[in-house]
């Protein structure tokens, strides 16, 4: 008998009344969906013949080894299969864990390969666009973050796809790399650990932009958000901007009495109360990849800045956190997609449309009348085309007329973390 379950005879048997509500709180195992949701679950999307485009995501899958052991890749070959070449799969980092690819006289290099490997598989013969992105475990570990995995990564994967650069962005540079998806669908990529990363980074020219200091990274997607304000715009980066993980710190009463779990999963050792304290502190001052650190906390309010005054539509799509996600707000839609080989507690409600710690992915889809649909995905062993855990529309059609939109200047939105460079006019050839 395992630890737990010696931990949960022990306590159902001491407290009989409690310990269901201990165990409801330890265990998520369903998905939450906002009662607006709820009631809107009748509306369909369109005729899939009227479909324009569609793309999968998928997050935080470099803990796979084989597809035929990975739920989310699994329902992601087979989704592929059926999809033509209107449509696309962005892997959102963390492709492999847990520190980036080693050179090849590491003894772990064949295992760090097959991880990447088993990603490629689950979309070999596809005829859609493929883009892989950087995550901050593709940086290294929490103690060693270099450049040079990342590099490492990009040439391993182009090899696999006959060198066609489909690892971005290039040389370990931030971007914001733009792509033409389709008329008025824009694609915008970015390597978010490089502004998280406190170790050298390289600066130079990334996209259509020069990065010089920190700062411009900002700077240059906010002119790429700029010029195509009225496109509709999915902008992908590993770190998202709204959680309810434990990066954004959302914690399971488990998180508080078997704190070691967040280590290894199965090391069920109560600590009540002082277990307490990693949770409490992480929220309070967290580690790099939390919300609460002031480096991160400087992205999300950059990205909010930026956000607001985009008068198209516009999604942001992330990982990080090990779960499903989605959030909305007006015209501007958050998905988190982080369970491609993994999952973790995942809070409901605080604002969030869904929330699901199941493993799998999210598809977004547009249609021909200028709506966007999202849907939640896991992997069914009764059925090879997986299970829906959840779909909503994103937006209603086109309207007819597009205002507009007014210009702002962001020279002042900017919330700079401590040692970095002020900031300087961005480019002005981005807006030819």
């Amino acid at each position: 008998m395992s630890l737990f379950n010696r931990f949960a005879r022990t306590a159902s048997n001491r407290f009989p009344l409690a310990f269901p509500f201990v165990l409801a709180s330890c265990i998520s195992s369903s998905a939450y969906i906002s009662p607006m949701d709820r009631a809107n679950m009748a509306i369909s999307p369109p005729m899939d013949s009227s479909q324009v485009f569609e793309v999968f995501l998928v997050g935080d899958a470099g803990g796979s080894t084989a597809i035929d052991s990975e739920p989310a890749l699994m329902l992601l070959r087979t989704m592929t299969q059926s999809a033509d070449s209107n449509s696309a799969v962005v892997f959102l980092g963390d492709n492999v864990y847990c520190c980036g690819l080693p050179d090849s006289s590491s003894a772990s290099r064949e295992w760090a390969e097959m991880r990447i490997r088993a990603q490629v598989e689950a979309v070999r013969d596809y005829s859609g666009l493929v883009r892989f992105i950087p995550g901050n475990h593709d940086w290294g570990n929490v103690f060693s973050q270099r450049v040079d995995l990342v590099n490492r990564q990009e040439k391993f994967v182009e090899s696999l796809f006959n060198n066609d650069n489909v690892f971005l962005p290039d040389d370990g540079l931030p971007g914001p790399i733009d792509i033409e998806l389709r008329d008025g669908l824009r694609l915008i990529l970015l390597d978010t650990q490089w502004w998280m990363t406190d170790a050298d980074k390289p600066y130079g020219e990334s996209g259509s932009a020069e990065i010089s200091e920190d700062a411009d990274f900002i700077l240059e997607l906010d002119e790429v958000i700029k010029k195509r304000r009225k496109d509709n715009l999915l902008i992908v980066g590993h770190h998202p901007v709204r959680s309810n993980g434990s990066h954004g710190g959302h914690f399971s009463l488990k998180d508080h009495l078997f704190p070691i779990t967040a280590v290894s999963d199965n090391l069920y050792i109560p600590l009540p109360i002082i277990g307490s304290l990693y949770p409490v502190l992480r929220r309070l001052a967290g580690g790099p990849q939390d919300f609460s650190n002031p480096r991160y906390f400087s992205f999300i309010s950059a990205l909010d800045a930026l956000f607001k005054h985009h008068e198209g539509r516009l999604i942001y799509a992330s990982g990080h956190e090990h779960t499903l996600q989605y959030f909305s707000e007006g015209s501007i839609h958050y998905v988190v997609s982080g369970s491609g080989s993994s999952s973790k507690y995942v809070a409901p409600g605080n604002g969030a449309r869904f929330t699901s710690s199941e493993e799998g992915l999210m598809r977004i889809r547009f249609y021909e009348n200028g709506e966007i649909w999202l849907s939640a995905w896991t992997r069914d062993d009764d059925s090879e085309d997986g299970r829906l855990l959840y779909q909503a529309q994103m937006e209603g059609p086109a309207p007819e007329t597009v205002t507009e939109p007014i210009l702002v200047d962001t020279g002042d939105l900017i919330n700079i973390p401590a040692g970095a460079s002020e900031t300087r006019a961005a480019d002005p050839s981005l807006e030819a």
